[in-house]
This record gives structure tokens, C-alpha cells and sequence, in this order.
């Protein structure tokens, strides 16, 4: 069953229709795979208030993904498997992050079995990380386990920016009817310029003494603690977000007000801990900067790049 959202681009139309198809979804039940373009606001719009609706109707939830940064997005609602805290309560939960390598442990399947809702965020990655060479985990046991939860769970909803066709044979396997519903973006709005490092790295410089209201993505926390560095020692306020800041107070701030907070600083240096979950509506940098190393994968390194939606 196919169905198309009408919004191209982030903002407020797109987030007006996100949450009704949110409520839609969560009312109707069923297997539903929603993929729109990086940035547009799935998980803020669509994937959370699934969980907080579940949560304050005293339904259980299961949210699945690839990688640890994004399953810290949640903390709020959601608690997480790395979280020692949780060891013999899991039963007693009502939400739970997990990384799927870990779907398969008897410890977690006490709450994963009851789970009336089942999340699984960037779905194709999390496909092609159970398939790739290294993966950490019983592959097998992990594969079977997560069919089992789709086929069981009232609702279970897949989002990606891009959707596999091995995502959507997996999905086929749970013998169960798919709701697609497409997002189309129109990034033409958009001016994206390739270059060297080094050049990036000079034009950020340029831009710093100049004043201007800068955005820089870094793959490698090293390279966006050395970035941070120099933009401070050059006498500007700038906010450093990486998996080591992620609890520090001013970063928590951030993360709970973005919009607001960020206006208090004159640049955000970043690395990957910053994914899916930030959204930046208002417009305040003038200009955008993603340095690659190659330390992430390039669709990890287009996904942090989209936190302001004004972009």
C-alpha cells in the first residue's frame, strides 16, 4: 500500500504532517516504512511521539538501531541497553534503545516480547549492519529475532532516507501487508560545494574572523576537538558536541533547546554523537561545513549534515 506526504522540504508543513501521520500510524497499527529525504524530521516528527504516545498509554516500545549515538536521542523516553542500571528491571520497562546486535540476548526479550510497539530507525543501515563482514553478534540469532518481532508488534514502523530492496524483502519475509509512504525533496534551494580539506579548513578560518555564524560537521572527534580549539582561541563562543560532551550541561541545554541555546554562540563544531537527534528550524549560520576523514560511513556523514533544517 502506497501513499506520498506533500511536503518537499523540512518545516513547518512538514512537521504538521508528519505528526498527523504519526497519530494515523499508531491508531491503525500494522507495518508501515516511511522514508523521506535527510533531515526532514522523522525522528523528531513521527518516530518520537510514537513512543511518547505509547509510553502514556502504558504500551511497551522497542526502539532498534545500528549505532549507540542514535539510540542516546532518546534518553528521555527511552532507556537504554547499555544502561547498567536496568540489569534484572527489564521486564519492568517501558521503553528500550537497543543496538540490534544485542536483540537476540534472553535479557532484553523480556521486554522486547512484550513490546505493543516496535521502531526501527534508519532500517536499511541496520539490514546492511547485520550483513556486513564484521558484525559483532550471532547473525543468525539476530536475524530471526528481529523477523519475530516484526511479525509479532501491533505496530512497527521502518524509517530510512533511503530504502533498500533487501530492507524490503527482509520485511517480506514477516508475512504481514507493508505501508509505504514516500517523502520527494527539493534541495534545489540548496548551494553544496565539493573541496579539498585543506580549503574547507581555510575558508572556516576565513569565516571566523570575519564573524560569521559557522556549522561544522567532523566524522573524527579528534579533528572536531582541534577545530573547537582554534575557533575559541580566536576570542568566538563555540559549542562542542561530541559522545565525550554529549552530558555536559551547556550541551544538554543544547540538546534540550537547540533553537534558542545556539543563538548564545557563534559556532557549533560536531561530530556523528550529533544524529537524528537535533532539529534546527530557525535560521541563524550563514554557512554549513562537513569535513569527511572517512571515519564513518559517507551516508552516517550526509545524515549529520542535516540538523538545520534551513539548510
Amino acid at each position: 500500500i502506497n501513499s506520498k506526504l506533500k511536503a518537499l522540504r523540512p518545516g513547518a508543513e512538514a512537521t504538521a504532517e508528519l505528526l498527523a501521520y504519526a497519530e494515523k500510524i499508531y491508531a491503525e497499527g500494522g507495518v508501515h516504512v516511511l522514508t523521506a529525504g535527510l533531515g526532514f524530521g522523522k525522528t523528531q516528527h513521527a518516530i518520537r511521539p510514537i513512543m511518547q504516545r505509547a509510553k502514556d498509554h502504558g504500551k511497551k516500545t522497542t526502539l532498534l538501531t545500528h549505532r549507540v549515538s542514535i539510540s542516546g536521542s532518546f534518553e528521555d523516553i527511552c532507556a537504554q541497553y547499555s544502561d547498567s542500571t536496568i540489569a534484572g528491571k527489564e521486564d519492568k520497562l517501558d521503553s528500550l534503545a537497543l543496538v540490534v546486535n544485542s536483540a537476540n540476548h534472553q535479557r532484553f526479550q523480556l521486554h522486547t516480547e512484550q513490546s505493543d510497539v516496535v521502531v526501527i530507525d534508519e532500517g536499511s543501515q541496520v539490514i546492511a549492519h547485520i550483513l556486513q563482514k564484521g558484525f559483532q553478534g550471532n547473525r543468525r540469532g539476530v536475524f530471526h529475532e528481529l523477523l519475530k518481532l516484526i511479525k509479532c508488534a501491533r505496530l512497527v514502523l521502518v524509517a530510512d532516507a533511503f530504502i533498500s530492496d533487501i530492507l524490503i524483502k527482509f520485511l517480506c519475509l514477516a508475512g504481514r501487508i507493508i505501508n509505504f509512504t514516500r517523502g520527494g525533496v527539493d534541495n534545489s534551494q540548496n548551494e553544496i560545494v565539493l573541496t579539498e580539506i585543506a580549503t574547507a579548513q581555510r575558508l572556516v578560518i576565513d569565516d571566523v574572523a570575519a564573524g560569521r555564524k559557522t556549522m561544522i560537521g567532523l566524522d573524527s572527534r579528534k579533528e572536531a576537538e582541534a577545530m573547537a580549539s582554534y575557533i575559541a582561541k580566536q576570542g568566538q563562543k563555540v559549542l562542542l558536541v561530541t559522545q565525550k560532551t554529549r552530558s555536559y550541561s551547556e550541551v544538554s541545554a543544547f540538546f534540550k533547546a537547540p533553537n534558542s541555546v545556539i543563538k548564545s554562540y557563534d559556532a557549533l563544531v560536531y561530530s556523528p554523537s550529533m544524529q537524528s537527534s537535533i532539529s534546527i528550524v530557525e535560521k541563524y549560520f550563514e554557512n554549513h561545513y562537513c569535513l569527511f576523514f572517512g571515519v564513518i560511513g559517507v551516508d552516517d556523514a550526509k545524515q549529520f549534515t542535516r540538523r538545520d533544517r534551513t539548510n
